[in-house]
């Protein structure tokens, strides 16, 4: 289903024996709906098409049936994305220069694959890293402007997250420039009138979601990465949800702590779970009354994403054991620069500074 005004790339991903060899050919069965010669879809006006894929000179062929809805007055629709890589060039003889003995690569003295004789090299381009993800969205002619807004998967006051408007601007698009190598990012716009010096909002548009695949080449590359560590957290969750447990609630003096223990991994000052309550207390401002458990944490090294990290900890039998503990109520993830810190804690008076006499299996 499109609406009218959006475009859609189709993309083969199974080709028959004779397709592969063969030109493919797309049509469509009326106006209301055209195809290039490359296979891009474009919605003209309301109502419904069969768009044909066939290879030519082939009998073989498959049908898509698209139908194009009028754009709603009292909506954002149309939200999509492209990735903006960024390429670098080199030269190299193509694959089938290369010279082959029963399908095996044959090399000179040197070590170098030999190619047929006359053979010249070519220039190819490959992906190196990505520029940014352009967000675009059917433009409403009546609004004066959109409010882009990117979901926050938990803060101190919602377990449940909340939106937050990231960018207010007049065009129908937005580049998504600074973020990390595999960021789950979810989005969503608001159109909007002016009236009477306030905003009229229109309905918010669906949500689009992007796992990136490549940090950004604006990528600021911070010690800590708030993004993910709410991911991992939210993700935690789920984890405790799954296993009947209370929802953790975020705590930001927890995340600042957990932040300092990133940093003095990252910069060396420890390597190990040790830390002393004074350090906890100075890092917390003394909001938490004596008897609270402070040293129950979960690390993970060479973690670049939150999914990496919570994984790790689901196939270890005591990370786990914390992640699902009833004793804890309160925590916080940090996670960035390959190091991921969870803290958890709640007032448990036996506990304080002894976790060594837990017995994990009665948690």
């Amino acid at each position: 289903t499109l609406y009218v005004g959006e475009k859609l790339n189709i993309k083969v991903k199974k080709y028959t024996s004779s397709s592969k060899k063969k030109k493919l050919v797309f049509k469509s069965n009326n106006k209301k709906v055209t195809v290039t010669k490359k296979g891009i879809i474009a919605a003209k006006k309301a109502g419904s098409a069969k768009v044909t894929v066939k290879a030519k000179n082939s009998n073989k062929k498959t049908i898509i049936k698209v139908k194009v809805k009028k754009v709603p007055k009292d909506k954002v629709v149309g939200l999509n994305y492209k990735a903006n890589w960024r390429y670098s060039s080199y030269y190299d003889y193509a694959k089938s220069d290369y010279l082959l003995i029963n399908g095996w690569p044959q090399f000179d003295e040197n070590g170098k694959a030999k190619v047929k004789s006359g053979a010249k090299k070519i220039k190819f381009k490959r992906k190196e890293d990505i520029k940014n993800y352009k967000i675009s969205w059917l433009d409403l002619n009546r609004a004066d402007g959109y409010e882009v807004q990117r979901w926050h998967f938990v803060t101190d006051w919602d377990t449940k997250g909340h939106w937050e408007t990231i960018k207010d601007i007049k065009n129908n698009y937005f580049k998504f420039s600074d973020f990390d190598e595999n960021e789950l990012a979810k989005f969503r716009v608001r159109a909007y009138n002016i009236v009477d010096d306030e905003k009229i909002y229109y309905k918010s548009s669906e949500i689009l979601s992007i796992r990136t695949e490549h940090a950004s080449t604006d990528y600021k590359n911070p010690l800590i990465n708030r993004w993910i560590s709410e991911e991992a957290f939210y993700l935690q969750n789920i984890v405790r949800n799954k296993a009947g447990r209370e929802l953790l609630k975020w705590d930001e003096d927890l995340y600042t702590f957990a932040c300092y223990r990133v940093e003095g991994r990252v910069k060396g000052y420890y390597l190990d779970h040790g830390w002393s309550d004074s350090m906890f207390d100075a890092f917390t401002n003394n909001s938490y009354e004596p008897g609270t458990n402070i040293e129950i944490e979960n690390y993970y090294g060479t973690s670049y994403s939150a999914r990496d990290s919570i994984s790790a900890w689901q196939n270890s039998k005591g990370h786990y054991a914390w992640m699902i503990s009833k004793l804890v109520k309160y925590g916080a993830i940090a996670m960035g620069s390959g190091e991921s810190y969870a803290v958890f804690t709640e007032k448990v008076d036996n506990m304080r500074g002894n976790t060594s006499e837990i017995d994990f299996e009665a948690i």
